[in-house]
Parts: C-alpha cells; structure tokens; sequence
C-alpha cells in the first residue's frame, strides 16, 4: 500500500471513530435522561405507598 493510502485509510478510520463515539454520546444523555424522568416518577409513585405500609406496619405492632 502506497503511503497516500495508508494516510487515507487511517483518516478514514479515525472519523469513522469519532463519528461512532459522538452517536453513543448522543444516545447515552439521551438514555440517562429517559433514566432519570422515570426514576423521578417512580419515586413520587411509591413513596406514597410506602407511607400507607409504614402506617399499617405501626398499627400491627402498637
């Protein structure tokens, strides 16, 4: 392979590189985003209830 081609080749393959690594960075603060909204949700969602079964809890026992 002449010089020009390895030159190529090598270019070539480091923008492929950064093009692959700035796609996962993109989907990774899109995930962490999605993460972080539903475990916000689920938060708000069950402390209610665990509220309700600490109470039940206190009943049995007092």
């Amino acid at each position: 392979m002449s010089a020009w081609g390895v030159v190529v080749d090598t270019a070539v393959k480091r923008l492929t590189m950064a093009t692959h690594l700035v796609n996962l960075v993109k989907e990774g603060r899109v995930f962490w985003r999605w993460w972080r909204e539903n475990l916000e949700m689920v938060e708000v969602r069950w402390k209610p209830e665990m509220e309700r079964m600490k109470g039940e809890m206190e009943e049995l026992k007092g």
